[in-house]
């Protein structure tokens, strides 16, 4: 109890929720025993369909060692679920290993060829230890989690301000499911279209109704549809604001109607509601009854009506298997059911709409309120049914199996025409993810947002800009890079063919743009003479700290080396009176800001009949929406069209030296271009 309230209480401190998280995940490994599983279960086989791949449930374990005929199979229409999902794998192929949904010590040690996970709380933990090739299908019982809590929130609010009560959260979901949901090839729910609307962000989603088990309990009782139209049922489990039980104790304690309360209240909501629960004389705390029990049967033939103005549901089930009984569904538009022509929808959802709806109904005549539950029970029949859900499940599983195997040839299709497009992350702290774990990730942050068509991204903003210059900062001052003495610095030497097409020149006035610890310039001194040399980067004082700065003390080389004059800024802002005989910018565009402004900054800083020398990589126009779009790499914001670099080279340029060089890339092998040119306009 101690720890109850505490949590309770925890929750409505945001800074604090992770903490107790990560307590409550220690205290359920150490305290709690081993969680149960199942392994290589078989429900079903199908002779024409041998076993030959394997499956794996996160759910719900306990449903497999409940005999269908124990009364406690029905307390949750999930233990059904559970049973049919494996049959349902088993009927497509697959053996299937069955854990629990909170089970945060499994670690998959086979190969599966499906995975199917429920909630967040060891989805990403058991995803990152599957193969690439694992199909993982996201199970959904309810709507969208954020949505979820965002509704709940609303609904302790709003009880705070009629009443001025600060109770806790009764069903906020804690363990965030962005992941599991961002990673799914597909996410099955059970609900309708409002449900499904709540995962807009996300697709493929395709929801399921629940399911009625077959009853016959309707057709044996001879009901008294004049006396119970005056009675409506709240059967609900737990959460009494979340599913909206204050609402109508509030509304029927002003009205003749009679409530009837089947569900566990926990003892603050009591305690609260005290008056209305136990000193009100139309409402009725019944208290848990388990479905199909004599209780409950007793409980469908003296009401017209099931009653729930819940603030999220996926589908509520509890309602179904009342409508399986003949009871008229009375439903907030959040309980995910589409009623039809027989029951209503509870919108808006106060206070004021529930009694006003509550009235409506009573007055209705015994032959409608007939009407409406024939009609009832027959959709429970029609659309909820166990064959209905069973052969939709199985539909959706393999149209998710297809989709995922379609998409592998495509990228294969792909592949052999030498688009081989991999996700791939690069965060801030120089982390990388590829595959599933950087399609999350790409959820998540990308930089689509500055891509222009047909250009790439030419322009980002200094937000976007600084977080680069961060990224550079880590590399070489605190990260690997600080043991580094050059920067590929001789490799470039080496592809511009030694700078022999300038060797020997005497250029007056030199300027490397974008210079890193290192500099080119050491390397083209030993072909070319500069009488004065400018070093521009925006990090350069920085850079000047490093241990092997090429340039430390602002002479390249040694004590003694060539004096030099160094610049902290960024190229496109970067301003001078005159002009330069010898421009160097080797593999410097990716980290800018604007290529426009750079190169118009390159051609205005080159004097007439100077020399530029520029590196850089040449994605392909075709290319560059997927590069973009697969591909995120904190340290280079820019990601420029070849067109765009060619026409600025050849436009300004008369070309003394060109040479392709093939590089890495997730996307492919790329030219790059080493290029020395004289500018026009002498």
């Amino acid at each position: 109890m101690i720890f109850d309230s505490v949590k309770n209480k925890m929750r409505r401190i945001p800074y604090l929720i992770r903490l107790w998280r990560l307590i409550n995940q220690w205290m359920t490994v150490i305290i709690q025993p081993r969680p149960k599983r199942i392994y290589n279960l078989i429900l079903e086989k199908n002779k024409s369909q041998p076993i030959f791949k394997r499956a794996l449930l996160s759910y719900i374990v306990h449903p497999f060692f409940i005999d269908k005929r124990n009364p406690g199979f029905f307390e949750h229409i999930n233990n059904w679920h559970a049973q049919e999902i494996v049959r349902i794998l088993n009927q497509i192929g697959c053996t299937v290993d069955v854990i629990d949904y909170k089970d945060i010590r499994f670690v998959p040690r086979r190969r599966y060829d499906l995975f199917i996970g429920h909630g967040g709380t060891n989805f990403e933990k058991i995803s990152q230890h599957l193969q690439n090739s694992t199909i993982r299908i996201y199970f959904s019982t309810g709507s969208y989690w954020k949505y979820h809590n965002k509704q709940e929130i609303e609904r302790f609010d709003a009880l705070k301000k009629r009443r001025g009560i600060d109770l806790p959260f009764d069903r906020f979901i804690q363990d965030s499911e962005e992941y599991a949901l961002l990673v799914s090839d597909g996410i099955i729910g059970i609900g309708n279209d409002f449900t499904r609307r709540t995962y807009k962000e996300f697709s493929p989603v395709i929801m399921l109704n629940a399911t009625a088990i077959f009853d016959d309990h309707y057709e044996k009782c001879d009901k008294d549809f004049e006396k119970g139209k005056k009675h409506f049922l709240y059967f609900a489990g737990s959460g009494p604001v979340h599913k909206g039980l204050d609402l109508l104790l509030e509304a029927f304690s002003g009205m003749k109607e009679h409530l009837w309360i089947c569900s566990r209240i926990d003892q603050r909501f009591e305690e609260i509601y005290s008056e209305e629960l136990h000193n009100t004389p139309n409402i009725h705390l019944v208290g848990w009854t388990r479905p199909r029990s004599a209780g409950f049967y007793e409980l469908m033939d003296i009401c017209n009506y099931v009653i729930l103005p819940s603030c999220s549901e996926g589908q509520a089930h509890s309602v179904v298997e009342c409508m399986n009984k003949g009871l008229v569904p009375v439903v907030s538009r959040a309980c995910g059911l589409d009623v039809g022509n027989y029951g209503i929808i509870i919108d808006p959802c106060t206070i004021k709409e529930i009694t006003k709806v509550v009235l409506k109904l009573s007055s209705l005549s015994a032959n409608k309120c007939k009407v409406m539950s024939r009609n009832a029970r027959r959709a429970a029949i029609r659309d909820f049914s166990e064959e209905v859900f069973s052969d939709n499940f199985k539909k959706v599983i393999l149209h998710m199996i297809d989709q995922r195997l379609s998409q592998e040839g495509d990228m294969k299709k792909n592949q052999n025409q030498g688009l081989n497009i991999a996700p791939t992350f690069i965060g801030e702290d120089h982390k990388m993810y590829t595959g599933r774990e950087a399609v999350f990730q790409l959820k998540a942050k990308n930089d689509e947002r500055y891509l222009e068509e047909k250009k790439g991204i030419v322009e980002v903003d200094m937000e976007r800009w600084k977080e680069a210059q961060g990224y550079e900062h880590l590399f070489w001052m605190e990260g690997d890079g600080l043991h580094s003495v050059e920067d590929r610095n001789r490799e470039h030497e080496i592809h511009f063919g030694n700078y022999a097409v300038i060797q020997s020149q005497y250029f007056s006035n030199a300027i490397e743009l974008g210079c890193g610890p290192f500099t080119n310039m050491i390397r083209i001194l030993n072909h070319v003479r500069c009488k004065k040399i400018t070093l521009l980067d925006p990090l350069i004082n920085e850079y000047l700290t490093h241990p092997n700065c090429t340039y430390k003390h602002k002479r390249l080389g040694k004590w003694l080396g060539k004096k030099v004059e160094t610049v902290a800024e960024p190229i496109e802002s970067f301003s001078s009176n005159q002009v330069y005989d010898l421009v160097v910018v080797i593999n410097v565009l990716e980290h800018c800001f604007s290529a426009l402004k750079i190169f118009d900054r390159v051609i205005s800083l080159v004097a007439p009949n100077g020399v530029l020398v520029f590196h850089d990589k040449l994605i392909p126009d075709s290319q560059i929406y997927e590069f973009v779009t697969n591909i995120y790499d904190s340290g280079h914001p820019l990601r420029v069209a070849k067109s765009l670099i060619l026409r600025f080279l050849f436009e300004n340029y008369d070309e003394l030296f060109q040479k392709r060089v093939p590089i890495p890339s997730p996307i492919g092998a790329f030219d790059s271009i080493y290029f020395l040119g004289r500018k026009r306009g002498g």
